[in-house]
């Protein structure tokens, strides 16, 4: 795919390249908006009902590691660490029955944070100010103290 470049726009190569990739996906859930779309009214709540147990399944899988799926993810852990926690807490699911994995993920943030303050992507990364603000948050408060 040609990617054409006006003089007052700068494209990255990588949005060329992931042109394909994003009209696959639109083509992949369109049928899901188009279902949505001409759906009946309780149809519509049916549709767009969370299944609360699964969601909460997905994220405590989260808390123990990433899928084979996410592994690419690597240096994005604490983001995912963070969601994974926050998503727990919006939902009201206690986090002390998950003390030990909670434990576990603070120190896993210890460790990724930098002698200035920031924290890096994973142990030893460059650090930067915006995991420094969300895990300011602190989604596990008062587990992995002591």
């Amino acid at each position: 795919m040609d990617c054409v470049v006006a003089a007052h726009v700068c494209v990255c190569v990588c949005v060329c390249v992931c042109v394909p990739c994003q009209r696959e996906l639109e083509e992949k859930v369109r049928p899901l908006y188009l279902q949505y779309a001409t759906a009946d009214p309780q149809e519509r709540v049916r549709l767009t009902t969370l299944n609360r147990s699964l969601h909460v399944a997905y994220l405590r899988a989260g808390l123990k590691g990433l899928p084979q799926s996410h592994q690419s993810l690597d240096a994005s852990r604490p983001w995912l660490c963070y969601w994974v926690l926050h998503g727990l807490r919006l939902l009201g699911e206690p986090l002390e029955q998950e003390a030990e994995l909670c434990t576990n993920a603070v120190e896993f943030l210890k460790r990724c944070q930098n002698a200035d303050g920031g924290f890096g992507g994973g142990p030893g990364q460059v650090g930067g100010w915006g995991l420094l603000v969300v895990l300011s948050h602190r989604p596990c408060r008062g587990l992995g103290q002591g």
